[in-house]
């Protein structure tokens, strides 16, 4: 995330974990082309010039958000994704299919040094936003997901994961069911 251009420097929040990172302008824009991401068909888009539509709290913003967020848990995408996209339950179950077959080293090492601390911190994120909202359920069980990666973190350096990936993978369905019928009470 952007935070400040300052004299041709972009001030950003990098989710590798660098809080306040510095990049030149021309080098930042050249890399979020991602011209070097095999995985990134078309590059990607550069937005910028919002314009405020409404007020809105963040609470309010969040709360709204939660249809997606069960769409998204059921593999219910509104947009065309990549081939071969799967998230939440069915992704899980194909990681650890994938963890059984030997994972190449660069996908290995994303997970151990990067996915597996950012989706803990932003489940961590989800419960405590949930529980703001006064989704007790839905927050307790975002915070158990919060908590099960690190156990993922050392059965992946360990090398037997895949166990520890099909005993998280129900949580995601849980979720799901329990965000619809708290969206359905409303």
């Amino acid at each position: 995330m952007v935070i400040a251009i300052d004299d041709g420097m972009v001030v950003m929040h990098d989710p590798h974990g660098v809080p306040y990172a510095t990049l030149p302008l021309n080098k930042f824009i050249e890399a979020w082309r991602a011209d070097l991401v095999g995985w990134v068909d078309p590059p990607s888009v550069m937005r910028s010039r919002f314009v405020k539509v409404r007020d809105i709290s963040t609470d309010d913003a969040f709360r709204e958000s939660l249809p997606n967020a069960v769409r998204l848990l059921r593999n219910e995408f509104d947009a065309a994704a990549p081939p071969g996209a799967v998230g939440t339950t069915t992704g899980m179950e194909r990681l650890a299919q994938m963890v059984e077959q030997g994972l190449p080293p660069n996908l290995h090492g994303h997970l151990v040094y990067f996915a597996v601390r950012v989706g803990a911190r932003r489940l961590n994120d989800a419960a405590i936003l949930l529980a703001r909202l006064g989704e007790d359920r839905a927050s307790k069980i975002a915070a158990g997901q919060a908590r099960d990666p690190g156990s993922l973190q050392f059965d992946l350096v360990a090398g037997n994961a895949a166990a520890t990936i099909r005993r998280m993978a129900p949580s995601y369905d849980e979720l799901a069911a329990t965000l619809a019928r708290s969206l359905d009470r409303v």
